[in-house]
């Protein structure tokens, strides 16, 4: 019971340092190292002796087994997500959005403070977040809803 209790305070503990950077999760095993995309994993939850990381594909780990587990950043500078129709990109300092024109965008902050509020004029649009700090952010595209990590 304790080592359960070590590993989700050393997960939550990890998850807070490293949210705005994390892509992977690796978990050392006695039988080695798996890496997990973070973008693939919907939920992390414990059964008996049990860590279940679920998502695209569910991964079960022997509690007693694990021998390190940490985030890693796996970062190229820029990522692309597309959501229904809508395509999103971040590089560098600018957000770009395409097929999207007529539609509102609105940036806000983890927390839910809204950044910015941009209409959409064209079938590609970029926008700059050079004034947004490091860290996570929220974008809603019509009814599309994206993540976004600024670097």
């Amino acid at each position: 019971m304790n080592r359960k209790i070590l590993i989700i305070l050393s997960m939550f503990l990890m998850l807070i340092h490293f949210s705005s950077q994390a892509q992977s999760l690796v978990i050392t095993t006695s039988s080695g190292n798996q890496t997990i995309s973070l973008v693939n994993v919907n939920t992390i939850k414990f059964s008996g002796s049990q860590m279940i990381v679920s998502g695209t594909s569910s991964n079960s780990f022997t509690i007693s087994e694990i021998t390190n587990m940490y985030f890693k950043s796996t970062s190229t500078g820029s990522a692309s997500v597309t959501t229904g129709n809508i395509k999103l990109s971040v590089a560098d300092n600018m957000l770009y959005i395409s097929n999207a024109s007529g539609q509102i965008a609105y940036i806000y902050r983890i927390d839910g403070a809204l950044m910015m509020i941009r209409k959409i004029t064209s079938d590609s649009a970029s926008l700059s977040i050079s004034s947004f700090s490091q860290g996570v952010y929220i974008a809603r595209i019509g009814t599309q809803i994206f993540k976004l990590i600024k670097r």
